[in-house]
């Protein structure tokens, strides 16, 4: 699914140990896709974000509706 098309973001919520190997994939198949790793949802999201260079927004912002419409949709 990954590969089935040109994405331009992923958002990460919660997981367990599959949501590494996804977000790996995601990242190497889509390098320029902006990348929300949702800290704040604790489980595997939280360890993608302390493993990488994220805004720290993603590690206390709990709006996730206006979070998503910041950091996704284009600003007009």
């Amino acid at each position: 699914m990954i590969e089935s098309r040109s994405f331009s973001a992923a958002v990460f919520v919660g997981g367990m140990d599959g949501i590494y190997e996804e977000h790996k994939l995601f990242v190497g198949h889509h390098p320029k896709a902006t990348v929300l790793p949702l800290s704040t949802t604790g489980a595997a999201a939280k360890i993608i974000y302390q493993q990488g260079e994220y805004d720290p927004i993603f590690a206390r912002d709990r709006t996730y509706s206006s979070l998503f419409r910041r950091k996704i949709l284009p600003v007009d």
